[in-house]
Order: C-alpha cells, then structure tokens, then sequence
C-alpha cells in the first residue's frame, strides 16, 4: 500500500515501514529505524526468486541495509527508488 500525505511517502511492506519526504528517507523496522537523507544518496535494489530481497546501500559510505520483501509490493518499492535521486 501506498499512502501520499502532502509530499511525503508512505509504503507499507509486512514487516516494514518505508518514508520519504524528498529530503530523507525512514526505513522502519520490527527493531530498528534508520535516517538516511538525500546527501547520502540512498538508492534501492531489488533481487527476486524465492526470497525476494530490497538492499538500501548509501552512497557515500557504502552502508548497506538489506531486508525481505513480498513480491506484491514491488511495483510501489519501484516507484518509491525511482524517487530518490541519481547521481
């Protein structure tokens, strides 16, 4: 599902919460939360097969988050990548 409030970004997966205002974006976990702005240069991908997988990975420093996703939302993670900008 995703959910537009003003500019900001809301997509729900299973077990996560992912936000992006155009100035950071919020992976939410069942544990933990992140911060991420866009000088970071967060960028997202995707792998898909039996256990489809999402790894976030910052720019600058190479820290990389990777966390499971259901194939149903890949169309809207897709969507919410495709907003982050590029170098």
């Amino acid at each position: 599902m995703t959910h537009r409030d003003a500019s900001t970004i809301y997509r729900k997966l299973d077990s996560a919460l992912l936000v992006f205002d155009g100035r950071a974006l919020e992976p939410f976990g069942s544990v933990d939360v992140h911060r991420w702005h866009v000088w970071q240069r967060p960028r997202m991908e995707f792998t898909e097969g039996r256990r489809p997988t999402m790894v976030i990975t910052l720019g600058r420093s190479g820290y990389r988050l990777t966390m499971p996703y259901g194939l149903q939302h890949l169309p809207g993670l897709r969507e919410l990548a495709a907003l982050l900008p590029s170098d």
